[in-house]
């Protein structure tokens, strides 16, 4: 039965007196040494929301060796990424899963070693720092593109997703480091960067688990970072002979980079963050298209408005100045981000405090989950359907939508992400129709971006109508 006191409000805990300010949490027991581990394996989407339903908005979750507790309120969302984001860091389940020392991807660093970086990086990716990589953005998505004809010729469903990975890895290289990757380049390190996050999503949900388990992955995954480095390695070395081939690109302003000391980051830490840059950008935003051309031809009346605004383009290739010209689109786009949602998000409490009424002791794990948070009534209408049109009408909590974070770690590629999603679909669009298999269900599959389980077969239909 659910503890009611668990559904208090922020406001209301801080009026009911201090009764409440040492409650323990609530939840559920687990099982005698592996707490719910064996369920969040099992299901890592349907676990968290069925305990958060359970045992209301702050629920004690058994982890072996961690305390872990599950926050389901924006509020207290609020207070542990922005609030109080300072008492709230990385915690090591999620700091370590990528390198387990310093220095670290800025994404997965903490205090000063995270501020740092991140303030020389900031000005790269705002809107202004983005504009002189539109040229090659939209370079590389329309030369992928065009390449799909031979799929439309053959009349065979293809696996749309891999197509979109690929797409987006192409996007991200030319960005990076300007010249074009052949095919064969972009393949194998999309390919490492599957079994990169494939590595972290497991690394994730077996750490509370005793070191004696075999961890096979871990191979492959190392391998894995060791062949996108040798990539990363080779282009750093290729621009430091040549400096002036890049210039505006990502890895001129990674080595450019220059701290208020004015020293710069060692090359390790170059090649740490560029990987992370690759990292942050690459398999999030494939998977929010593919969920996108597995949702918008299920609802012909969605689908047809995103054509007519896409056709609206006039044929031209999508850039800067059409952003504003697709908000049906990018509604289409955060719609397939709040059903995709993901898994948890982590801080780590640093000091002993209090959260909706329950004591929280410092060293205490506080996650929020994208499943219960994006699909939950309370902030949501009719949460389970697809209906783009909320983004556009509704007033959208900013707490309770979170596929890029919130607060001062919100993703720093956010804004690409939009350029790289809304102007592959309008490109996609601007060609081709889209058919799915009869029957055909789309799943998720556990990872970090949350894609589709199986891909997404698509039928390209060449379109005589734009």
């Amino acid at each position: 039965m659910t503890d009611m006191a668990s559904t208090i409000s922020p406001d209301q805990a801080s009026s009911a007196g201090s009764s409440l300010s040492r409650r323990p949490v609530p939840g559920p027991r687990g099982i005698p040494g592996l707490g719910v581990v064996p369920q969040i394996v099992r299901d890592p989407y349907g676990s968290f929301e069925r305990i958060a339903r359970e045992y209301g908005d702050v629920a004690r979750v058994p982890i072996p060796g961690m305390p872990f507790v599950l926050v389901s309120h924006p509020d207290h969302v609020k207070h542990i990424t922005n609030t109080r984001h300072k008492d709230y860091p990385k915690p090591e389940l999620f700091r370590d899963i990528l390198f387990r020392d310093a220095p670290r991807f800025h994404g997965m660093a903490n205090g000063d070693e995270w501020k740092r970086v991140r303030r020389v990086l900031n000005p790269k990716f705002t809107s202004r720092g983005l504009a002189p990589l539109e040229e090659l953005i939209v370079a590389a998505i329309t030369e992928s593109v065009e390449d799909w004809d031979r799929f439309a010729r053959s009349g065979e469903f293809v696996d749309i997703q891999e197509q979109l990975a690929l797409v987006t890895m192409s996007v991200l290289l030319r960005s990076m480091f300007t010249r074009p990757a052949s095919r064969a380049e972009i393949e194998r390190l999309a390919e490492s960067y599957l079994r990169i996050t494939h590595g972290m999503a497991i690394a994730m949900l077996t750490t509370p688990l005793p070191n004696r388990i075999p961890r096979p992955f871990e191979r492959r995954y190392t391998r894995a970072k060791e062949d996108v480095f040798a990539y990363i390695d080779a282009m750093v070395a290729e621009r430091r002979q040549n400096p002036e081939v890049g210039e505006g690109d990502l890895l001129d302003m990674v080595l450019g980079a220059e701290f208020d000391d004015g020293s710069k980051l060692s090359d390790e830490h170059v090649r740490r963050e560029l990987l992370g840059l690759i990292f942050g950008g690459y398999e999030t935003t494939a998977a929010v298209m593919s969920w996108v051309l597995a949702r918008l031809p299920r609802h012909p009346d969605a689908l047809a408005r995103a054509y007519d605004e896409v056709d609206a383009l006039g044929g031209v290739r999508p850039g800067l100045d059409d952003m504003d010209r697709l908000p049906w689109l990018r509604a289409c786009f955060d719609e397939c981000q709040r059903l995709q949602g993901f898994s948890v998000n982590a801080r780590e409490a640093t000091v002993d405090d209090e959260i909706g009424g329950f004591h929280i002791p410092a060293g205490t794990t506080v996650a929020f989950s994208g499943q219960r948070l994006h699909r939950d009534p309370r902030w949501w209408r009719d949460p389970e359907q697809f209906d783009p049109s909320r983004f556009l009408d509704d007033d959208i909590d900013t707490y309770a939508f979170l596929p890029f974070g919130v607060g001062p770690r919100r993703c720093l590629g956010m804004r690409m992400a939009y350029m790289v999603g809304l102007w592959t679909l309008a490109t996609v669009m601007q060609r081709y129709r889209f058919e799915h298999p009869p029957g055909w269900e789309p799943q998720p599959r556990f990872l970090f971006s949350s894609p589709v389980k199986g891909g997404v077969p698509v039928r390209l239909v060449p379109r005589t109508d734009p």
